[in-house]
């Protein structure tokens, strides 16, 4: 593996990183743009970039490009069109090594698009490797086993801008079930994942390893979950942050969360500023501070995670109530299962049948919705349930016309 090399400082804005880092970077973007995930043998530097190789064709080609060139900020630089007509995938990576190398980097990600049109977040080169470089941000000083994808934000942050300025080799888990990847890993070394996936190895209370480390990202997980992470010998840091914002808070253990280093709060208690360089850092939650760290509040735009997915409660609650037969529909987060779960009220018109009613309602989730958008349950009632002061109770996505 290729050492990545970058200043020491981190207002280092020229990158580096070993081009197996930007193969798999590469392979992301081009198999979620194309529809054609990687499959089989992993993509190297000598897989066309065709319908036989890399799975594109010339009506997807365009986008696949386009998506590629916003992710690595080559358009400023003329190193678009190049993508047209380079042959193999080693010919990307050429490119994008040459634009990283040639001025201040940025890398752009996306949002979710859960809450509307996904977003483009760039990030300059230096406050991502200002997080990365802070002390304590990636423990254990094994191999890395990435479950997570290389072109999301904390994909990016763990599995490949800290591992290479680390010098850390990096596993593509992807594919793997939580057991057995348990029984590959040795002490010392580190799982990145979702909360998705540390429930499905510790739900159970089975795994214990010790000196095992990981981190999970992309949403907080509960308390519980990480008393148990203890409890089994696993060092899991919890991290939050934002696709917008990069990282802003860690934890090992139920509470609040450590403000990440590169991080301060500004004068006035509330807003985030980064260490380097003062530039502000808006979070997409509210949080309410503790001491130097914080405590979660509810997210300013009213979405929830599922699954380590970030969700829209209004915009399923849309999707319910254009169903024929609905006179209205609530959405809330059922915590009682594990991983927590989408739930649904649904009030019926009179006269329709709650059963074929149900019926079309899972259908038309199915259709439109991804997995942990869709309601696990459907509840029927004459009215929305709602607190002695008639207001929704504990629901946050409601549907009788308008959403609360």
């Amino acid at each position: 593996m290729t050492r990545a090399t970058a200043a020491s400082a981190p207002s280092a804005s020229t990158l580096s990183l070993p081009r197996d880092a930007l193969c798999r970077v590469l392979a992301a973007l081009i198999g979620e743009e194309s529809g054609r995930a990687q499959t089989g043998p992993a993509w190297s530097e000598a897989t066309p970039i065709d319908e036989d190789g890399a799975g594109v064709d010339s009506v997807s080609r365009l986008g696949v490009a386009a998506r590629v060139s916003e992710f690595f900020d080559l358009a400023p630089f003329g190193l678009d069109d190049p993508l047209l007509l380079a042959p193999r995938l080693g010919d990307w990576i050429d490119i994008v090594e040459h634009r990283l190398a040639s001025g201040p980097a940025v890398i752009t990600v996306r949002t979710s698009g859960t809450t509307g049109t996904p977003r483009a977040c760039p990030h300059r080169a230096e406050h991502l490797i200002a997080e990365v470089s802070a002390p304590g941000a990636l423990q254990g000083s094994g191999r890395i086993f990435s479950t997570v994808p290389p072109h999301h934000i904390y994909g990016f942050l763990f599995t490949v801008l800290a591992p290479a300025l680390l010098d850390r080799p990096v596993l593509s888990a992807q594919t793997r079930m939580p057991g057995s990847l348990l029984a590959e890993t040795r002490a010392g070394d580190v799982i990145v994942a979702t909360p998705h996936f540390w429930h499905g190895l510790l739900g159970h209370g089975r795994a214990s390893v010790q000196a095992l480390h990981g981190v999970s990202a992309g949403s907080p997980l509960d308390d519980e979950l990480l008393a148990q992470a203890r409890a089994a010998g696993i060092d899991l840091q919890d991290t939050y942050g934002a696709s917008e914002t990069g990282g802003i808070g860690r934890r090992s253990a139920p509470g609040a969360f450590a403000l990440m280093p590169h991080l301060a709060w500004a004068e006035d208690g509330v807003t985030l500023r980064r260490r380097h360089d003062r530039s502000t850092v808006d979070p997409p939650d509210c949080l309410e501070r503790v001491g130097h760290g914080f405590r979660l509040g509810t997210r300013l735009d009213g979405a929830l995670s599922v699954a380590g997915v970030t969700v829209d409660p209004a915009k399923v609650g849309r999707i319910l109530l254009d169903e024929d037969g609905v006179a209205a529909c609530a959405v809330r987060l059922d915590r009682s299962r594990r991983p927590a779960r989408l739930a649904a009220t649904v009030v019926p018109h009179c006269g329709a049948e709650e059963a074929a009613l149900k019926a079309r309602l899972e259908q038309r989730c199915t259709a439109l919705l991804r997995a942990p958008e869709r309601p696990i349950t459907f509840d029927f009632a004459e009215t929305l349930p709602l607190s002695p002061m008639g207001k929704p109770l504990g629901w946050q996505g409601r549907s009788d016309g308008a959403f609360t």
